[in-house]
């Protein structure tokens, strides 16, 4: 952040010269998303209102139906309790105690031993996986959710028990609530699918059936209490940019390649994002296979085992189930010729994490099997693991890939841990000290790699203040922010520090205005979203001396989404060829910054008294970017409004912004005449309006933005956002809730 973002970059932190503190270069998102959505919906929810509505960025976009901002989430209670930053580290730290925690207690509960036990709850909870995406703080707090569920299963599968089916369902909703809804499908779908394998693999039970289908029926049943969050996300996502992956950059990037499986031995072998040295153009995290030397071994001596132990069995066939769908085969290639919900959309090697549990709960049933066998299947497995790691070297050595130093590091560590092994094997008394030697080995291993990737920083780096951000929370008022050149902020940092912006980084904002915002580069409404547009809403970047007023288009649009303020660098070469007084006043300047108000520009909400009826893409893209179209005048309207307009009166109106809330916008207007009242925020189902109480149809103007009829003389209007999908979920949710207290209620009386 406060190396290559701005405006921290332009500033000294701790006597460090202005972009020079040490970085590890990760966790955009966090930085980008994660903690400014959480600081959003805090002050918003202090200030006794609901976070449906981010008026900051995108010109207006949906909080709540942003699954991610995880609203709903239980433990965002210590952001209430204690300072952002405190928070965010209690919930952090608290992912993985708890996967911990709950990955034991499950191991116990299918009777492994404690050391077995231990081993898969260390490797499961500090997994490379889940620490590559632990300052997410979404994504973890769905995996230790996962070892609780499997909990319920298995004592709900030996009978009907009220705490167990109430932390089932509870369970589930927590983890639709906690963030990502991708993993949460991927543990949706294990847990039902291991439900089925554990309950009908004893033959001899004649009420499997039953006890599956009551199963089921708490999984639905935690699923409807999630309809207040579902249902608003799916009407989002529906509206949003979010498009399956090209078939060939998922084939080729997003699965795990056969060749990238030796990562489950060497984690480093194609560098460390971290050291600046990774060479895949693949992201590290979306390939953290990694649990362990020591679990993996442990892991593959369970294999001999399939036929003789059913929960081993059962592991092994999730683990090739899931494979699957992430690593790249023949198989996976014909199952993503279709669109497949929550797999084609993202990243399909976010399931690692279900292969990290399956290989996980496996190496606590190895470590049990190591100490009774005679070790021939130790030493099978030890000898093609180091025949492939010197494979790896001997390749990656020719092809100048390899890392000596990574490769050493982890051909120590299997020599240990094979050492170790051999030991425990040849001296059973010995067994208790290697064992503990081994469980010491593990953690050294997973720690290694959890502090080479994750930064640990001073809190006063955590978005410190300086002197553009205190003119950014003061003068801007309501009008929007952009900046030219190297100026140019970070999109979401307008959610954490409170000012307008017409940009936005989400996975999920509405695609018409993503259509729209495309067009600021040569007028064309975008008709594809990349890779990079499919998340990022952004007016074309300028740079240079005449870019910024040559270019009509960003003008334009700059102009219509009420971009009042341009920053600008003193270190960017411009001049008053860049910003010409004719269009362009100097407001400010300190510290290096320039800021330039565009005098072009139109008011957030202005009266205006003709229309033009727009039916498709083309036409309205050559009748707003057309030189004689003039939008202060004039607004484009998909259809015909329901109002009557002299023509031949002069205009004489005015409308004020007397307040602007997170899920509510209030105008005063006066008109001579009836008129089209114009609000330059996005457009978005749920968004209604009320004149003087009298509720009246939105329209989409412009494009994207919203337009009302407005009355002759004065009013007083009031957009509310009211969206139905909340109210229906909202509905759902209660009864749900209430369905599912009767039925396990029901459920006990009938037991006992």
């Amino acid at each position: 952040m406060v190396s290559e973002y701005q405006p921290w970059k332009s500033y000294s932190h701790n006597g460090i010269a202005p972009g020079g503190v040490p970085n590890k270069a990760q966790y955009f998102d966090a930085i980008r998303q994660m903690y400014p959505w959480q600081s959003l919906t805090t002050s918003i929810i202090q200030k006794k209102q609901f976070p449906l509505w981010n008026p900051y960025n995108f010109s207006g976009t949906p909080l709540f139906a942003n699954i991610q901002s995880s609203v709903l989430y239980p433990l965002k209670l210590f952001y209430l309790i204690f300072p952002g930053c405190i928070a965010w580290t209690i919930l952090v730290i608290v992912q993985p105690l708890l996967s911990l925690f709950f990955m034991f207690w499950y191991m116990r509960t299918i009777k492994s031993s404690v050391i077995g036990a231990v081993i898969s709850a260390v490797s499961y909870a500090f997994c490379l996986f889940a620490s590559t995406f632990l300052e997410y703080n979404t994504m973890n707090h769905i995996l230790y959710l996962l070892p609780l569920s499997l909990v319920c299963v298995e004592q709900l599968k030996i009978g009907f028990k009220t705490p167990y089916a109430l932390l089932l369902v509870t369970s589930v909703v927590m983890a639709f609530f906690a963030g990502h809804i991708q993993l949460w499908s991927g543990f949706a779908a294990f847990l039902l699918l291991y439900s089925a394998m554990r309950i009908f693999s004893d033959r001899q039970n004649p009420k499997s059936l039953h006890i599956f289908s009551g199963i089921v029926f708490l999984v639905v049943l935690g699923i409807g209490i999630s309809a207040i969050q579902l249902l608003p996300t799916i009407e989002l996502i529906l509206q949003s940019a979010r498009t399956s992956q090209p078939y060939n950059f998922l084939m080729e990037h997003l699965l795990i390649q056969p060749y990238q499986l030796v990562l489950y031995l060497i984690p480093d072998v194609f560098g460390n994002p971290a050291n600046r040295n990774y060479l895949l153009s693949d992201s590290y995290a979306t390939k953290s296979l990694y649990i362990g030397i020591l679990p993996f071994i442990l892991a593959l001596c369970t294999m001999p085992l399939v036929k003789k132990n059913g929960i081993i069995r059962i592991f092994w066939l999730l683990f090739a189930c899931i494979a699957l769908f992430v690593i790249r085969s023949p198989i996976s290639g014909v199952l993503y010729k279709i669109p497949i919900p929550f797999l084609t959309s993202s990243s399909p090697s976010n399931f690692i994490f279900l292969l990290s549990l399956s290989l996980s709960v496996l190496a606590g049933f190895g470590i049990d099997s190591v100490t009774k066998k005679d070790g021939t299947t130790v030493k099978r497995v030890l000898l093609a693991l180091f025949g492939i790691i010197i494979v790896t070297f001997l390749i990656g050595r020719q092809q100048s890939f390899l890392s000596i130093k990574n490769y050493v590091f982890s051909l120590g560590l299997f020599g240990i841990t094979a050492f170790l092994l051999s030991i425990q094997l040849r001296i059973p008394k010995a067994r208790v000290v290697c064992s503990t030697a081994l469980l010491f080995l593990l953690c050294i291993d997973l720690f290694y790699f959890f502090q080479k990737f994750n930064p640990f920083v001073p809190a006063s780096y955590l978005y410190p203040d300086n002197s553009l951000i205190a003119w950014l929370k003061q003068k801007p008022g309501i009008d929007r922010i952009w900046g030219y050149g190297s100026a140019g902020l970070e999109e979401n940092i307008a959610s954490q520090l409170g000012y307008y912006s017409s940009e936005g980084y989400d996975p999920l904002y509405p695609k018409q205005y993503g259509r729209l915002i495309q067009s600021s580069e040569n007028g064309s409404i975008g008709t594809q979203f990349t890779n990079q547009t499919r998340s990022d809403a952004v007016i074309h970047p300028g740079w240079g001396q005449t870019d910024m007023a040559t270019n009509a288009y960003r003008l334009k649009l700059l102009a219509l989404t009420g971009t009042k303020y341009i920053l600008t660098r003193i270190e960017d070469p411009i001049s008053e060829q860049t910003f010409p007084p004719s269009s362009f006043d100097l407001s400010g300047e300190f510290d290096g910054w320039r800021i330039f108000r565009y005098l072009q520009v139109l008011p957030r909400v202005f009266i205006a008294k003709t229309y033009r009826v727009c039916t498709s893409d083309q036409d309205f893209q050559r009748i707003f970017f057309d030189s004689s179209f003039d939008p202060k005048t004039t607004i484009l309207l998909e259809k015909t409004p329901d109002i009557s307009m002299p023509s031949d009166t002069p205009l004489m109106a005015t409308a004020v912004i007397t307040s602007s809330e997170t899920n509510t916008v209030s105008i005063t207007a006066d008109s001579n005449q009836s008129a089209l009242l114009f609000l330059s925020d996005t457009y978005y189902p749920g968004w209604n309006a009320y004149v003087d109480g009298v509720k009246t149809p939105v329209y989409r103007a412009d494009y994207a933005f919203r337009a009302i009829t407005l009355p002759k003389g004065e009013h007083q209007i009031d957009f509310r956002y009211e969206p139905e999908s909340f109210s229906l979920g909202l509905k759902i949710s209660i009864a749900c809730t209430m369905l599912a207290l009767v039925y396990i209620f029901l459920r006990k009386s009938h037991a006992e």
